[in-house]
């Protein structure tokens, strides 16, 4: 299985598991359950959107970055390379 392949599969699975606390989220709230019980809930969920979002954002961000230095739109190809941690972390 390719590297891809692999970062795909762990990003479904993750998604699956966001949809299944959504569901929970939905079942508790029908079923008149305890604020604070549906907002730990949500916030799981919160987390569980949030990391692979930032990860996406960034390999985004870097695969964006690097065509484009590659293609000769942005100069000044290290100056540019070091701010892209900078840039992911500031975004996540």
């Amino acid at each position: 299985m390719s590297h891809l392949s692999r970062e795909k599969l762990d990003l479904v699975t993750r998604t699956k598991k966001v949809i299944r606390q959504l569901e929970s989220v939905l079942r508790g709230l029908d079923q008149d359950e305890q604020c604070a019980d549906i907002l730990q809930r949500l916030a799981a969920a919160r987390g569980a959107i949030n990391s692979p979002m930032g990860e996406l954002l960034e390999d985004h961000i870097r695969n964006a970055a690097q065509f484009e230095i590659r293609a000769g739109c942005i100069g000044g190809r290290d100056r540019n390379r070091a701010h892209l941690p900078e840039i992911a972390t500031r975004l996540k």
